[in-house]
């Protein structure tokens, strides 16, 4: 019994363990919600670029620059690239994001199937101890019954072993007095 509440007692500390992990995996999805966020601003910035792709493209146009262009192309490219890398960053967090939400969720769900069977394994306990605690109470019940009855023979022993000496006493004085007696009329019949 004792080792069944050490082991409840143990597993309730490791869901305790677990819910802390639960909490700094949560925090850190948060955090990682917080960078997603960041690629709407990505987004909102791949259109800022692309508005002012079509200005310097207006631009170089209108200046009939060609080394212009060619410079201002590969800024642009460098910025496209730049935004891919970021998009595929965020896609990477957002999937990161949603990975963990999902691992989060599984680990909820079994904490609470834990924390479920741990009341149920408690409960079962506590019934499993009062029933002993009865099945106790019966048999010193049952033994005091016996102890009583045992007295009351023992007492009933003695009392007869009481009699059976008395008579035997007496039986001794009848059987001493009739020989007695016996040998008084063999004389009387012997002196006739």
């Amino acid at each position: 019994m004792g080792q069944e509440r050490a082991e409840s007692e143990r597993r309730w500390q490791e869901l305790e363990a677990r819910s802390a992990e639960l909490e700094q995996q949560r925090a850190d999805v948060e955090r990682l919600a917080q960078e997603a966020t960041r690629g709407r601003d990505l987004t909102e910035a791949e259109v800022e670029l692309n508005r002012r792709r079509e200005e310097v493209e207006q631009l170089a146009r209108d200046a009939n620059r060609g080394r212009d262009l060619d410079e201002l192309q590969a800024s642009l490219d460098e910025r496209a690239a730049d935004l891919e890398r970021r998009e595929s960053e965020y896609a990477t967090t957002e999937s990161l994001v949603e990975s963990d939400k999902l691992r989060v969720e599984r680990r909820e769900k079994r904490l609470a199937a834990s924390e479920e069977s741990a009341t149920h394994r408690l409960k079962e306990l506590d019934e499993r101890e009062h029933a002993l605690e009865l099945r106790e109470a019966a048999l010193e019940a049952d033994l005091h019954i016996t102890e009583d009855k045992l007295e009351k023979r023992e007492r009933d022993l003695e009392q007869r072993e009481q009699r059976v000496e008395q008579r035997e006493a007496s039986l001794d004085a009848y059987v001493a007095s009739t020989q007695v007696e016996f040998q008084r009329r063999e004389r009387a019949l012997k002196s006739a």
